[in-house]
């Protein structure tokens, strides 16, 4: 757990005759895990601050990727889905209804970067269309009629997946905005304050 320590910030001051000041700047800090500029580890309420909002900015840098990664890999499956799906709607359209439509080698999709033969694809755990196993031949007409229709149920789902997702990266894009920004009122505060002290010197 992150603790937070306070230590008093003196400096002695000599001026140009001799005299010796001690004045104060203000309190210093220590974060665990944090080390200030000076090796002491020690660093100020300003820093603190600027140490906090950026560690919170990396967890949600980091919580981003993965909702972006997400969304890549949802949309591959989607693309696949539809690919699959037009050319089953565009056979049925000119097949009657005692055909069977027969898989061959070129029924593939490729999903990021690796290619599956349709029933290979249809069949994985993660889509869960139960009428298609791994090395499925041939379906009946309607078996591809009822395929058509898990199909699209199935798009209608990941596109709401996606929906969400794309909500959920908006609103985790706002607050590492926010978390940047508060660092950068921070700077700038730092500096006009670091400015101020060196001028009173």
């Amino acid at each position: 757990m992150s603790s937070l320590t306070i230590t008093q910030n003196l400096y002695d001051f000599t001026d140009a005759a001799g005299n010796t000041t001690t004045i104060q700047l203000g309190n210093l800090y220590s974060i665990e895990g944090v080390s200030g500029v000076n090796g002491t580890g020690l660093i100020s309420i300003g820093q603190a601050v600027m140490a906090i909002c950026l560690a919170r900015a990396t967890e949600l840098e980091e919580e981003l990727i993965d909702l972006m990664e997400g969304l890549e890999v949802n949309t591959a499956k989607l693309d696949a889905l539809s690919a699959i799906e037009e050319a089953l709607v565009e056979w049925q359209a000119s097949a009657s209804s005692s055909d069977s439509y027969s898989f061959s080698d070129d029924d593939t999709v490729t999903v990021n970067g690796t290619e599956y033969s349709w029933s290979d694809f249809l069949a994985s755990t993660d889509l869960d269309i139960g009428l298609i196993s791994s090395g499925t031949t041939s379906l009946s007409y309607d078996s591809v009629d009822t395929l058509i229709t898990d199909l699209e149920s199935k798009m209608d789902e990941l596109n709401s997946f996606s929906q969400d997702t794309m909500i959920d990266i908006q609103s985790v894009t706002s607050k590492r905005d926010q978390s940047y920004d508060m660092i950068s009122n921070i700077l700038k505060t730092l500096n006009t304050t670091m400015t101020g002290n060196a001028n009173n010197i």
